[in-house]
């Protein structure tokens, strides 16, 4: 991985798929997979997300970012998909 500075760093995750469940979002209510994945990076910087997602639409449904660098406040985001339109087969 090229850190900001352009050199190289590293960054160790791991990803679990931890639930089947269902997820509401603006967009509706969907059966979803629900996965964590937590990443430390060579800086000391760690981040949790938690996202759901369908296994038909590839995209994140809800996504949780939590990102706790090694000095400084963490940042928490939250994203939601607004709607859902699929286009002719």
């Amino acid at each position: 991985e090229t850190g900001l500075d352009g050199g190289k760093t590293w960054r160790e995750d791991r990803v679990r798929i931890v639930a089947f469940e269902p997820v509401t979002v603006p967009a509706g209510t969907f059966k979803a997979f629900k996965f964590e994945m937590e990443s430390i990076l060579g800086n000391g910087t760690f981040v949790k997300l938690t996202y759901w997602a369908t296994p038909d639409w590839p995209f994140s449904l809800k996504t949780l970012r939590e990102i706790r660098p090694r000095s400084g406040a963490p940042t928490r985001e939250l994203i939601e998909t607004l709607s859902i339109q699929r286009g002719a087969a």
